[in-house]
């Protein structure tokens, strides 16, 4: 709370098992954080269904389970639902707060197991970040020729990035988290629902925090550079510019586990964290 770069980043707590815990941090919180503070963050603490339709820049997700109880199996539509919608809430950085490893957890717990799984593996099913032969992903001439003026301008740029479930034709990389997405949009083969579909998941995008900007391919072949400049313009205002280093330099993702021996108890708690630039879920 004190850090000045998170002075304007809300926060929101999830208990995945029920009320009750979210209720306790709660308590506890008014305890010790002033309350003009909570509200300046706007922090919220609640179950799944209490953030459902809500989001925060950053989410902490408790686990409610311990190694020394007897540990049940999460199973079925309701609990695979509750743990989508608590681990689609964060805008940029998700906190898992465990007390428990995955050896601790039973084997048919695939709902758990997952879900650690994923914060040290946040990205294993993305095969696009930082590939050498990344202008071989681009669709069309306009893409390969947009990529082509991005790099040579030293921008660091990466195309077809799986955001979630959708896919961005660009996204632009400054430092300190800035990033752009970008959309080429081919005249000739795109009908009207590919267009419809392409806004339906820009402005989902949008609510998540991301910026576009929307190329037309007749726009860039007929006033090409008028077109590089007003990108050059957005760009410069989100404050990203050309950076001499690679892209395999670009920190996407951090993921860090940390211990936390608690003093009244001989039980280990761990924090597994996770910030994540493309997407939070």
């Amino acid at each position: 709370c004190h850090d000045p770069k998170f002075l304007n980043r809300s926060i929101g707590v999830i208990s995945l098992l029920g009320q009750e815990q979210a209720n306790k941090i709660w308590e506890e919180l008014l305890k010790t954080v002033p309350i003009e503070i909570l509200r300046r963050n706007n922090v919220a603490c609640g179950d799944a269904r209490m953030f459902q339709g809500r989001e925060r820049d950053i989410i902490f997700l408790s686990m409610v389970v311990a190694p020394n109880e007897m540990v049940t199996t999460l199973s079925g539509e309701v609990f695979s639902q509750r743990f989508n919608v608590a681990t689609s809430r964060a805008r940029d950085q998700m906190i898992l707060v465990r007390s428990v490893r995955v050896n601790d957890l039973p084997a048919t717990d695939s709902l758990r197991r997952s879900l650690i799984d994923h914060f040290s593996k946040p990205y294993k099913s993305a095969k696009h970040f930082f590939r050498d032969d990344a202008r071989e992903l681009c669709d069309s001439s306009v893409e390969r020729e947009l990529f082509d003026w991005l790099i040579s301008n030293g921008y660091n740029c990466q195309p077809k990035v799986a955001v979630g479930i959708h896919i961005v034709d660009f996204v632009i990389y400054g430092q300190q988290d800035n990033r752009l997405a970008v959309e080429c949009d081919g005249d000739k083969y795109h009908g009207s629902e590919v267009w419809v579909d392409s806004v339906k998941r820009q402005r989902a995008l949008e609510r998540m925090g991301w910026s576009f900007w929307r190329c037309f391919a007749s726009n860039f072949i007929l006033k090409k550079e008028r077109v590089l400049n007003d990108l050059k313009q957005v760009l410069t205002s989100h404050k990203i510019f050309p950076q001499s280093g690679t892209m395999d330099e670009l920190p996407i993702t951090q993921n860090k586990e940390i211990s936390i021996l608690l003093n009244e108890t001989s039980c280990a708690g761990n924090v597994s964290a996770i910030k994540s630039r493309s997407s939070a879920s």
